[in-house]
């Protein structure tokens, strides 16, 4: 398979990944009380983080560094994502890959 998109659990500990050929992301906790996540991504370096609402609209753009040893990059947004499904692009090297984020 070219993708795998995971879903571990129902509850704040929920995680979500998504694995392709190129790229792999995990972000958690997913549902998400909607102040802050956790991103663990594959590569190091600058990355470009992207959070896009269900209607495709950019939200907010985060520029962050990735370590050489996976550690989690904890993403802070205070109060600005209202209630709903959002969709998580992350792009490493020029390539990007994307998995839903859901705020309760």
């Amino acid at each position: 398979d070219a993708f795998l998109v995971k879903f571990d659990g129902g509850d704040d500990n929920g995680i979500i990944s998504l694995r392709d050929s190129r790229e792999s992301f995990s972000i958690w906790p997913n549902p998400n009380a909607g102040d802050h996540f956790f991103l663990r991504a594959q590569g190091s370096g600058p990355a470009e983080v992207q959070i896009f609402d269900a209607l495709g609209q950019l939200q907010r753009t985060e520029h962050i560094q990735l370590m050489p040893d996976q550690a989690p990059v904890e993403m802070e947004f205070g109060s600005e994502l209202s209630k709903g499904l959002y969709m998580v692009r992350v792009t490493v090297e020029g390539r990007s890959s994307t998995a839903p984020l859901m705020i309760q």
